[in-house]
Parts: C-alpha cells; structure tokens; sequence
C-alpha cells in the first residue's frame, strides 16, 4: 500500500498577519499565501537572471580583452604571412566592437604583402561591418585594392556609384581616383571629364597639372 503524502498545512491568514482580516479578502490573501512557493521560485529565477547576466558581462569583457591583446600580438609580427593568417584568425569571431579594427589590420596587412584582390574583398567585409560614417572610407579602400589587383574598370564602377551618394567634402578625392580609373581602363572620355571637373573644383594651385591632363586627352580624342 502507497505510503500517504502528509497534507500540506494551511497558514490561517489572521495569525500570519497577527489582526483579523475583512472577509471579503480572505480567498485572495489565502490564494497568495498558498502561492508564496511559486512566487519565490519566480524571484530566485530573476535572481539567477541577474547572476547570469553579470556573468554574461564579464565574459564579454574578458572577450575583448583577449582580442585586443591577440590583436597587438598580431599587429607586431615581422612576417607579413604570419600575420595576415593571425588576423584572419582573428576575424572569425571578434566581438563586434571590434571587428572594424582587426578587419582595418587585415586590410592592410594584405595591401603590404601586395595580396590586393582579398584586400579588396576584406575592405568590402568593412562596408558591410560599419555605419556611414565609415562606409565611404572602406569604399575607397575596396576601390583602390580593386585597382591594385588590375581590375580597373570595377573600381571605377564602384567609385561612380560612391561618389553619387557622397557628401560633397569626398568629391575632390573620389573625382581623382575616377580621373585615374577611367585612364587605367582605357575610358579617354570619362578621365577627361573627370579631369574637366577637377579643374573646375581645384582649389591647390593645381591648374598647370590639369590643363597638361586635359589637353592630353583631347589630343588622344582627336580634338
């Protein structure tokens, strides 16, 4: 035979509050009482919320205070190889408030060890990681790694793209980078407008250099 559970005992609401209570509340009052044991599971489940958030916290500041430290130790190596595998390394799970500055390492890492086709592809990484304030920077970085791997006429797509959407300030860098695409791929029409416009815009006391472009031009356009 099943041994018998003993009944849980009730809690008279007048003792536990020491006074006599109105009895209208007494099924509300008792209701709670009955329930105190779920209701300090719920606030030990809160508590242990709070426990594992603080704990969350501290691992995601031991996380960026080993990237940041690993980060320094690849930055420093004297082989370009060994450091580009490093980052790359790196990259693959750095913490979000920091992946812009290994992904920054890379990208230059691989422009010094002349590998310009995954700079490009690592500066594009970068567009896709920031906000605005950065995106035109790492564009300009993905165009000119573009370039440096011969694959001029993408960057100057991608330049005219970026210039249509950029502040005013980018327009004298972005138009040069366009003059020196658009004669890197062959399009006389489209690096002696650029040049035209760098004219109109100079401001440096570059005239002599830009009459010299634009009449070289219109000399190899026949006119």
């Amino acid at each position: 035979m099943a041994e018998k559970k003993p009944e849980r005992q009730k809690i008279d609401i007048s003792e536990a509050l020491g006074q006599e209570v109105p009895e209208e509340l007494h099924p509300l009052l008792q209701k709670f009482v009955d329930n105190l044991k779920v209701i300090g599971l719920a606030v030990g489940l809160v508590l242990a919320g709070v426990g594992g958030y603080a704990l969350f916290n501290h691992f995601k500041a031991e996380k960026l205070k080993e990237t940041r430290e690993a980060l320094a130790a690849a930055a420093a190596l004297k082989s370009g190889t060994e450091r580009i595998q490093a980052l790359e390394k790196l990259a693959a799970d750095a913490p979000k408030s920091l992946r812009v500055s290994v992904l920054l390492e890379l990208a230059r890492a691989l422009t010094e060890n002349k590998e310009s086709a995954k700079a490009a592809e690592v500066w594009k990484d970068l567009a896709e990681a920031t906000d605005d304030d950065f995106l035109i920077i790492a564009k300009l970085g993905q165009a000119a790694s573009l370039s440096g791997a011969g694959r001029h006429s993408e960057a100057l797509d991608m330049l005219k793209d970026l210039k249509a959407g950029a502040p005013e300030s980018y327009a004298p860098h972005i138009t040069r980078q366009i003059a020196a695409e658009a004669e890197a791929s062959g399009d006389l029409s489209g690096a002696l407008s650029a040049y035209q416009e760098l004219k109109a815009m100079d401001t440096k006391g570059n005239q002599v250099f830009l009459d010299y472009k634009i009449k070289q031009f219109q000399d190899r356009l026949g006119g």
